[in-house]
């Protein structure tokens, strides 16, 4: 269909002079000034966006550039206001008048196409021969399942926007070389920090083993030592053979700082350790392997971050290899996540630790297994001052990472390490199982004393999805001591209360009860089924689930009853069986919010096979979430301001702030089908409710957000696409 000028510019005419509603009502509904506000100028701007979408004929990224500047500018409006609103404080007045400058701004835009001739009949024709642009648009929304392509998700079809963008990052040693380029010093940045000195100067005593065959290779791992920009450093080169200590005394005669010792069997993993704790002159000690190379800047990192956190016990950073001369597949490591930790060696076999907590966690160690593991794992049941360091820091061959502990014993033994360590640790029993992917274990916890759990679960109508998510429950769910709350909202067909009376007959596991409200609010109905319950621990439960693992509640009991975990949630998959949800995640200061490896095949082989690592995450989701109900209500419940979205992400950073863990486990899987109750957020008004609840997640935790998420290194955010 064509457009011309002169029927804009009449719909321009229709909408100025439309009736609008009383305001002075509608304050009184809205809780402030900011919402109402808000709903005008999204409304005015839809109004203009919507003739455009009406009578084009294909979706353009041009196209839709043109329409979100207009958006920009009314959101610039918008801040004017508020602004205005502060300084004056007249609120119908100002509404008044902020009606009028964007009824002004209207007509300005109508003129402004007059004046260029029939600008409209040109754009109408240039829109109609690229196609229909709201069905184009529509379509691409329906078939990423994600009404808000363009404002904070870009999926691909081999995985999320999350991880997996590294992974296309690094598909050529070209782009992984452009990375470095981008991200670490230049030439003169290390010229600086050579010349740089710390208020706080520690010595750094670096140790690493040797065999007689391994000579040769020592001199790129010493010399990658000797380029470091900070030079407070001791290293310590060890061997069993008096011929190659004799040898490689007289190479580094000439270097004060590094020192060859003889100790009596440098075979044994405990050798190495009790050499450094007896021999080390420095503040902080590392270990290095016959393939390891620091980056320059390395040392300058570690002890720039011990100035920043002068209580620093132990501190990581990243790594990545090396093949055939040349850098590639770098490992971006989180923050320190203590299940991550316990499910797999993430933080690897560099790091640098204070020496008071090394000589501490090796007065007990067993020496079964990777003796780094152990280490880790000991200082950390020493101290919690533990810090990553988001750069390279060091680079391993890859033949010594294929062949680092793959012997079917030391993961065993591994295994034996964590299981003690969490006795320890948490004073629990558990089980933990190597289960054969990488170095990755399964820790499960034993349930003590059997505590109840109430599985709430929203429901409007659909009985047969309720249905089905009841049934299997009932029939899988090995655990006994639970109960299912189905909070009633507002259903219209008789049949779903026919079923509710025969569901509470037939078991005295069900009860229903009634949201008395008649406006859709999910945090609203989480609160009230909360309300109507007596147990220790509140599951929440999308109607649309279908269980899959029978022992779920049992696992998710395990890291929930720990004194130091807020929420656990778990993996959903699609019916297809790719992923839903494996966590979540943040980055861009909260505009982009995901969930993790979404719409990835099953065990497909994620990055570094995240998806299957039990992991602390920023959040999880609402859809099955577990948590103790006397943190739930600490933290002040479900925040009834995000009537759809956003509040199970809102529940997590609230937990977090009082120093609770987040779990994600992949252990326990359930089939979603999402969006079967309320349908995808792909009308305008949906789309206008969703960024209203966005824009009020980023004002409300703004801090928190600019911080950046813990659990996904900033350095991938470089990475990820600018919406």
């Amino acid at each position: 269909m064509d457009i011309n000028s002169s029927s804009f510019l009449s719909y321009i005419e229709r909408v100025k002079n439309s009736e609008l509603p009383n305001y002075s009502t509608e304050i009184q509904k809205q809780k402030g000034v900011k919402k109402l506000l808000r709903k005008i100028i999204f409304k005015l701007t839809w109004w203009m966006i919507e003739p455009l979408m009406i009578y084009s004929s294909n979706y353009n990224e041009s196209n839709y550039a043109t329409l979100m500047n207009f958006y920009n500018y009314t959101k610039h409006l918008e801040d004017k206001l508020e602004r205005t609103i502060a300084e004056h404080g007249n609120t119908l007045e100002l509404y008044a008048g902020s009606i009028t400058a964007c009824n002004n701004t209207l007509e300005m835009f109508g003129e402004t196409i007059t004046a260029q001739g029939n600008a409209m009949k040109g754009y109408g024709e240039t829109i109609t021969a690229q196609g229909n642009a709201m069905k184009g648009y529509d379509e691409t929304i329906s078939a990423q399942g994600n009404a808000m392509k363009g404002y904070g998700e870009t999926i691909t079809a081999q995985g999320s926007a999350i991880y997996e963008l590294h992974r296309h990052m690094i598909r050529s040693l070209e782009d992984y070389n452009q990375w470095i380029a981008q991200n670490e010093p230049t030439e003169y940045e290390l010229k600086y920090q050579r010349g740089h000195r710390f208020k706080v100067r520690p010595t750094i005593s670096l140790f690493i083993s040797i065999d007689d065959k391994q000579v040769d290779q020592l001199k790129k791992v010493a010399n990658s030592v000797k380029a470091q920009t900070y030079d407070a450093w001791n290293l310590y080169i060890v061997s069993d053979d008096n011929v190659v200590v004799n040898k490689l005394i007289e190479q580094y005669a000439e270097e004060e700082r590094i020192e060859c010792c003889h100790i009596a069997k440098v075979n044994r993993n405990n050798s190495v350790l009790e050499f450094a704790t007896q021999k080390a002159i420095g503040n902080y000690t590392g270990f290095l392997s016959i393939n390891d190379e620091l980056t320059p800047f390395a040392l300058y990192e570690v002890v720039k971050r011990i100035n920043e956190f002068p209580g620093a016990a132990l501190i990581y950073g990243d790594e990545d290899s090396i093949k055939d001369n040349k850098r590639c597949e770098p490992i971006f490591k989180p923050a320190f996540a203590p299940d991550t930790l316990m499910s797999t060696n993430y933080i690897g076999n560099f790091f640098i630790v204070k020496e008071s907590i090394l000589t501490k966690a090796t007065s007990s160690m067993e020496y079964i297994g990777d003796m780094y593991y152990e280490l880790l794992l000991r200082s950390y049941e020493l101290t919690d001052s533990i810090y990553n360091i988001p750069m390279i820091l060091n680079h391993r061959s890859l033949a010594d990472i294929d062949a680092t502990d793959s012997h079917a014993v030391v993961k065993g033994a591994n295994a034996q390490l964590i299981k003690s360590h969490i006795t320890r640790k948490a004073g629990l029993e558990s089980t933990v199982e190597y289960t054969g992917v990488d170095d990755i274990y399964k820790v499960d916890y034993e349930v003590i004393e059997n505590p109840k759990v109430s599985i709430l679960i929203p429901n409007k109508d659909n009985t047969e999805l309720l249905r089905s998510c009841i049934e299997l429950i009932q029939k899988q769910t090995s655990y006994d001591n639970y109960e299912i709350v189905v909070i009633e909202n507002n259903s219209t067909d008789e049949n779903t209360y026919k079923y509710y009376k025969g569901l509470e007959e037939s078991s005295s596991q069900v009860r229903v009860v009634y949201y008395p409200e008649k406006e859709f609010n999910y945090q609203k109905i989480i609160n009230f089924g909360t309300l109507n319950t007596d147990t220790d621990y509140i599951m929440q439960l999308n109607n649309d689930i279908e269980l899959l693992t029978p022992n779920w509640l049992e696992l998710m009991l395990g890291y929930a009853q720990r004194s130091d975990v807020g929420a656990v949630g778990a993996k959903l998959l699609y019916p297809d069986m790719s992923i839903q949800h494996a966590g979540g995640m943040y980055a861009q200061g909260g505009r982009m919010i995901d969930h993790v490896f979404r719409y990835m095949p099953r065990n497909a082989g994620s990055y570094k096979n995240q998806d299957v690592v039990i992991q602390n995450m920023s959040w999880v989701t609402g859809a099955c979430l577990l948590c103790k109900k006397d943190i739930f209500e600490q933290v002040g419940r479900m925040d009834e301001d995000f009537e759809v979205v956003f509040g199970d992400v809102d529940l997590c950073v609230k937990l977090r702030n009082i120093g609770k863990r987040i779990v994600y486990h992949p252990h326990v899987e359930l089939i979603h089908h999402e969006a079967k109750t309320r349908g995808f957020d792909n009308t305008s008004e949906k789309i206008i409710a969703f960024q209203m609840e966005h824009e009020h997640f980023i004002s409300k935790w703004q801090q928190e957000l600019e911080s950046g998420d813990p659990y996904f290194n900033p350095r991938m955010e470089r990475v990820l696409p600018s919406k």
